[in-house]
C-alpha cells in the first residue's frame, strides 16, 4: 500500500475494524481516516489480542459512542493525536483525563445535559483547558437546555481560536475582566444572553466571526453597547433576536464597524419589510461591501464549514 498517504476517508464503506488495524499496520504515515467514527472498536480488538507494541502516528480521529476502555485505548494507541471528536460519550467527564496532553483540538458532540456532567467538563477545562486552541461543545437535544456558564470557559482556555457552543443556555457570569487575544471566531446557541454577547466581544480584540442563534433579551441599549466596542469584527450574525431595534440602530452599526463585510440575519431582528429594504438602499447607496446574510448562513457557511 501507498506509504505516503496522510488521509483516507473510509466512512460509509464496509471496512471492519480488522479491515482499519490492517491499513495502520501497512501504512504508517497515516494521520487521519476522514469521517470514519468507530475507531475505538478496532482500537479493542488490538487491545483484545494482546498486540502491546502497536503505536500509531494518526493525528485527527472521530470516535462515536465512547466508553472508557475505548478512550484508554484511543490515547494509548494513538500519542500524537492533535484533533479528536468524541460523539456520544459513554462515560464520565473526568474519562477526558485520559486524553494526550498533544490534542488541540476538541470536539464533544451529544453531550449529556446532566448537571453532573457540566460540572465534571468544567472541572476538566479548568486544568486542561490551556492545552486548546479550538473547542467544540454540541449538547444533546432534549427536553430541557443545558444551562452554561461561557465565562467559566474563557477563564480556563486562554489560548483558544475558535470556540463553537450549541444546544445549551448560555450567560456570563464573571464579573472581572476577561481577555482572549488570540480567539478569532465564536459560535454560540441556542439561547445567549445580552450580556454574555456584550462581554464576548469586549473581551476578544481580535474577534472577526461572531454567530449568535438567538438573543431573545438583546435590547436597544445592550445593542448601542456592544456597537460602541472597538472590535475587528468581519462577520456578525445573530440567527433571531427579539428586540427593539430599529432601523436607525442597524444603520448607526454600519456606520460604526468599520471592519464589517458580513451581517445577519435581519429578516428575523423584527424590523420591518420597509426597514428593512432601506438598510439595503443604504448599503447600496453608499457603497458600501456588506453582505447581508439570510437564515440558511447559521445552518451552512464558509466562517463555519460543516465538520
Amino acid at each position: 500500500m501507498c506509504r505516503t498517504l496522510r488521509v483516507l476517508n473510509i466512512a460509509n464503506t464496509g471496512v471492519n475494524g480488522e479491515g482499519i488495524i490492517f491499513a495502520l499496520n501497512n501504512v504508517p504515515t497515516l494521520e487521519s481516516l476522514g469521517e470514519y467514527c468507530h475507531i475505538g472498536r478496532a482500537m479493542e480488538i488490538i487491545d483484545d489480542n494482546h498486540i502491546d507494541n502497536l503505536r500509531f502516528d494518526l493525528k485527527t480521529v472521530r470516535c462515536s459512542r465512547t466508553t472508557l476502555r475505548r478512550l484508554q485505548l484511543i490515547s494509548k494507541l494513538c500519542p500524537k493525536l492533535d484533533k479528536i471528536t468524541i460523539n456520544e460519550p459513554n462515560h464520565s467527564p473526568s474519562a477526558l483525563y485520559l486524553l494526550p496532553s498533544s490534542i488541540t483540538s476538541l470536539a464533544l458532540q451529544n453531550i449529556p445535559t446532566e448537571t453532573h456532567w457540566i460540572s465534571g467538563l468544567y472541572e476538566f477545562l479548568n486544568t486542561q483547558g490551556a492545552n486548546y486552541t479550538q473547542l467544540t461543545l454540541r449538547f444533546y437535544p432534549g427536553e430541557y437546555l443545558a444551562t452554561l456558564d461561557v465565562s467559566k470557559i474563557f477563564n480556563s482556555c486562554p489560548n483558544l481560536k475558535m470556540l463553537i457552543v450549541d444546544g445549551a443556555e448560555l450567560s456570563w457570569g464573571e464579573r472581572s475582566k476577561i481577555v482572549l487575544n488570540k480567539l478569532v471566531k465564536v459560535q454560540l446557541g441556542k439561547i445567549v444572553s445580552s450580556e454574555t454577547l456584550l462581554r464576548i466581544v469586549e473581551s476578544s480584540p481580535r474577534l472577526h466571526t461572531l454567530h449568535v442563534h438567538s438573543v431573545p433579551n438583546l435590547t436597544s441599549k445592550t445593542f448601542t453597547a456592544i456597537t460602541s466596542v472597538p472590535n475587528q469584527i468581519e462577520c456578525f450574525y445573530i440567527y433571531e433576536a427579539v428586540n427593539d431595534l430599529t432601523e436607525s440602530h442597524v444603520l448607526h452599526f454600519l456606520r460604526t464597524w468599520k471592519s464589517l463585510k458580513q451581517l445577519g440575519n435581519l429578516g428575523n431582528w423584527k424590523l420591518s419589510p420597509a426597514q428593512i429594504a432601506n438598510v439595503q438602499s443604504y448599503l447600496k447607496g453608499d457603497n458600501f461591501q456588506i453582505q447581508l446574510n439570510a437564515g440558511s448562513h447559521w445552518f451552512c457557511s464558509k466562517c463555519f464549514p460543516l465538520p
